[in-house]
């Protein structure tokens, strides 16, 4: 069995680092990062209800016996657990236990590299953003507290790494796959920039003249409003607004899009509406 301690302290640390209760540490020191540091027996890991994600990790934290299953009251939305270790810390505990057999490389390589690709996704706490791990296919560079997974990663043979710098071997393509971050030869962001360029691109002209305000810029807002009302991701554009349904979710649901969107356009590599 390949040695995987390090890919299980980086998974943990960075559940560990993205709840809520830590988060407010960085409030008082920003550089104070539970991933450069070391978890305590007894940590507390809450599982939000709402974030779906998070529970692969929790079902490997359980079947490795990691985990103290709801030690506080919790809420309707939310769950209160709590690291469950035989030693101090959770680097005592991978450094004097040995992982058990049924551990799957691929399980543990995947849930890793999907928390730490989601990472820069969003931010902390206020204005403090950690860089998380790339899912393209070019070299990039490894934040340090990653280096000791990814050295163990580039072992299995899914990527190669010097120095600093890593990128990702065709070895690991079932993982990205499986994990939806590759569609083929291609990443899951290329295919989805392509589609946003298309929505773009086949909007009418006079709707996409209308999302001007006074400066000539497109508003996201606008955007996402004009999605939620005329496009479908089976039938593209229509001449008329779509059947009522839930058209809040609708809306909000294209935000994101409408923003990537509109940061192209900011950035020329759309062109902008003709006015």
């Amino acid at each position: 069995m390949m040695n995987m301690t390090a890919i299980l302290h980086a998974l943990i640390a960075t559940l560990y680092q993205n709840q809520y209760v830590v988060a407010r540490r960085l409030l008082d020191d920003p550089t104070d990062i539970s991933l450069h540091s070391d978890i305590p027996n007894g940590a507390p890991l809450i599982q939000w209800l709402s974030h779906s994600d998070d529970d692969e990790v929790f079902e490997i934290l359980d079947a490795l016996g990691f985990l103290e299953r709801e030690v506080g009251k919790g809420s309707y939305d939310y769950h209160d657990h709590a690291l469950k270790l035989s030693y101090p810390t959770l680097r005592e505990q991978l450094a004097n236990e040995p992982l058990p057999e049924f551990l799957s490389e691929q399980v543990l390589v995947g849930c890793f590299i999907q928390h730490a690709a989601s990472m820069d996704r969003f931010n902390i706490i206020g204005d403090v953003r950690l860089a998380g791990l790339p899912t393209h296919k070019d070299w990039f560079a490894v934040p340090s507290y990653y280096i000791e997974a990814v050295r163990e990663i580039a072992a299995m043979g899914y990527c190669r790494i010097s120095a600093d710098k890593a990128n990702w071997l065709p070895a690991v393509s079932t993982i990205m796959e499986t994990r939806g971050y590759w569609i083929g030869d291609r990443t899951a962001d290329e295919v989805h920039q392509e589609t946003l360029k298309s929505i773009w691109e086949t909007m009418p002209g006079k709707l996409k003249q209308s999302l001007r305000d006074e400066q000539g810029k497109v508003n996201a807002l606008t955007l996402a409003w004009a999605m939620g009302e005329f496009w479908s991701s089976e039938d593209g554009w229509n001449a008329h607004p779509l059947p009522a349904g839930d058209e809040f979710h609708l809306q909000g649901g294209h935000l994101p899009d409408a923003i990537q969107i509109v940061k192209m356009v900011e950035e020329g590599r759309l062109p902008g509406p003709e006015k």
